[in-house]
């Protein structure tokens, strides 16, 4: 069995009594502030075997920050595995569900959130306004991950009940 830095097991769990943090984003972390990195990766092991490190809680907090931001599954997807992180679709779309959330309801409140200041003025715009509106705020959905069919679908049916 391999000795374990005690220097790097006593800054990692430091860390972990300050927020969550993913196997390979404390690896790093560690890394950083300048332990070996065959060290960092041990300590973290011995951590997740131990429960100290709950990676699950880490992912599910990102999903549902990611979430609250109106981000769509595939862009949640993307995001987390920019971190390393390897999750399955399903498993995203089953946070959404438990907190009652899906792509409509993101979208709906996205659209929302991004219309209000044209809510009022819409029906005094030409139709040159209106597209590029229209392009605008598909745009900003699509930046959500979002399809840009879903977007252009989502923005008329929602600029149609104005």
């Amino acid at each position: 069995m391999l000795k374990m830095n005690n220097e790097c097991y006593q800054r990692a769990l430091r860390l972990l009594t300050q927020r969550e943090y993913s196997r390979p984003k404390l690896v790093n972390k560690l890394s950083q502030v300048g332990f070996d990195r065959e060290d960092a990766t041990l300590v973290c092991q011995h951590l997740f075997e131990k429960g100290f490190l709950k990676e699950q809680w880490y992912i599910e907090s990102k999903i549902k920050h990611f979430m609250r931001k109106g981000h769509a599954p595939k862009s949640i997807q993307s995001r987390l595995a920019a971190e390393e992180l390897n999750v399955e679709i399903c498993i995203i779309e089953d946070v959404f569900k438990e907190y009652g959330s899906s792509k409509e309801d993101q979208l709906e409140h996205l659209l929302e959130k991004k219309a209000a200041s044209i809510r009022n003025s819409w029906h005094e715009y030409d139709s040159d306004q209106r597209y590029k509106v229209k392009m605008k705020l598909a745009r900003s959905l699509v930046a959500k991950g979002f399809s840009p069919n879903e977007g252009l679908r989502a923005v008329e049916a929602y600029l149609n009940n104005i």
